[in-house]
């Protein structure tokens, strides 16, 4: 399962704020989505 080694996220003040979070959040669960898909595929599952 991928994950990312820092948690914490800091987004400059800019007009591309919104965006740059929006492009975090999906990279998150994006993440999650292929970490419960591993899951699922395992043979723990």
């Amino acid at each position: 399962m991928a994950t990312t080694s820092d948690s914490s996220v800091s987004f400059d003040q800019t007009d591309t704020r919104s965006d740059e979070m929006n492009s975090t959040i999906e990279q998150w669960i994006n993440e999650l989505v292929a970490g419960v898909d591993d899951a699922q595929a395992s043979a723990k599952f």
